[in-house]
């Protein structure tokens, strides 16, 4: 916990978060704030007295779960994951549990971008080449002049029937004309 970006007021509810307000961004400076990431000195008893809102820190439900009973003014629990099974059963009934469906959504993409080139790009291998000292020489294939489809599955919403198995994101395909023809 840090207690130095810790605030407390009576008569606001305050926020239990895994960073400091500085590094978030986007939320009012004086929002009342403790700090804990999950792993390190757990808030004292007076801290979590206050708390309203609980943004569980990721990877840390089960030291999370043993803060609830002692967060008498909870209200809100907000987990970073869209599977929330693991806490659900703790939650009491009062409070409102949000999962965290679509948290993930641009750093999954990027990453599947970037898996698509590293492989195009034969990076795996020229990594292990290295490894071995050796240097790889020749063509490798590119994403240029492709056809690329990005594809996204329909976001399921609980009580709604899914229509489809997928979404077509974009299709774009890269072409190049004469102007001369």
């Amino acid at each position: 916990m840090t207690s130095g970006d810790s605030t407390t007021s009576s008569d606001a509810a305050r926020f239990l978060l895994r960073y400091p307000l500085s590094r978030i961004g986007g939320l009012p400076e004086d929002l009342p704030v403790t700090v804990w990431d999950g792993v390190g000195d757990r808030p004292s008893s007076e801290d979590l007295t206050g708390i309203g809102f609980f943004v569980v820190p990721y990877g840390s439900t089960d030291a999370a779960v043993a803060l609830l009973d002692r967060m008498p003014s909870l209200r809100v629990v907000q987990s970073l994951s869209a599977g929330i099974a693991d806490l659900a059963h703790h939650i009491p009934p009062d409070v409102v549990l949000c999962n965290g469906r679509g948290v993930h959504d641009a750093s999954t993409a990027e990453l599947a971008v970037s898996l698509t080139l590293a492989s195009l790009r034969g990076i795996p291998n020229l990594v292990r080449a290295q490894a071995g000292e050796e240097w790889q020489t020749g063509f490798r294939h590119e994403l240029a002049d492709r056809t690329v489809l990005l594809a996204r599955t329909a976001p399921r919403r609980p009580g709604a029937r899914v229509l489809r198995t997928g979404r077509i994101c974009c299709l774009a395909r890269r072409s190049w004309s004469s102007p001369f023809r």
